[in-house]
């Protein structure tokens, strides 16, 4: 059975005039830890990279240069340079949306999921980034940077290949990248001359990027709840 109207209001009132000292005096009573050691994961962002809009706005009227590859971009022969084959986008990040002093960062791990649905072999790396877009560090290297061929099945239709690499900083690194604002996620083609025949792009292949991160906390509860007061 519902309550009656004036009884709801008036559990609303004692609620929202009462809160913020009752718990004031609930946590004056409260035997507090040195420390308050949380661990959070939560997903960054995610990205869908493909290398359509190049051959949509392919420059015709430009020499090739001498080392360009002879591509097939849904059946039709283009010319291009290496590095026409790679694809790019930012995810917002900062270790101060979290933190407001890095200091508290006790470990941090990324996780970064990819899904390669290109047939060729493809190269992946996310740069972190200060507030002015300038790179300070970068997350894969070696053979952690490379993402198998997607299966071709039925044709053009393609089974895209998973990955996850998981990347683990240092206190020592997260002190060095604290500034970090932005992610990029830059993703390249790695076609050579030899497979320009069985390697074919259509408009609907692409990769897919997330990344993700778990953090733990060293938190100080006395400073918590002075910041808490502070706002009543």
């Amino acid at each position: 059975m519902n309550k009656p109207i004036h009884i709801t209001i008036f559990l609303g009132m004692l609620f929202s005039a009462g809160l913020s000292s009752c718990i004031k005096e609930m946590i004056e009573e409260v035997e507090l830890p040195p420390k308050w050691s949380p661990e959070i994961a939560f997903p960054i962002g995610k990205t869908t990279l493909t290398v359509n809009n190049y051959f949509y706005n392919y420059p015709s009227d430009t020499t090739p240069p001498e080392d360009s590859l002879a591509v097939y971009f849904n059946n039709t022969l283009y010319l291009v340079d290496s590095a026409d084959l790679q694809m790019a986008d930012l995810l917002p990040f900062a270790f101060r949306s979290f933190a407001s002093n890095p200091d508290n960062i006790r470990s941090l791990i990324f996780r970064i999921n990819a899904y390669n649905g290109y047939p060729s072999l493809s190269a992946y790396q996310v740069y972190l980034l200060d507030a002015g877009y300038h790179i300070i560090d970068s997350l894969l290297e070696g053979k952690g940077m490379y993402l198998t061929p997607g299966v071709l099945v039925n044709g053009n239709e393609i089974q895209k290949v998973f990955s996850r690499r998981e990347i683990a900083f240092s206190s020592e690194r997260i002190q060095q990248d604290r500034e970090v604002e932005h992610l990029r996620v830059k993703t390249m083609l790695v076609i050579s001359p030899s497979s320009r025949d069985t390697v074919r792009l259509f408009p609907t292949y692409q990769i897919d990027v997330q990344v993700g991160v778990r953090i733990a906390l060293d938190v100080n509860p006395d400073s918590a709840i002075n910041t808490f007061q502070q706002y009543q």
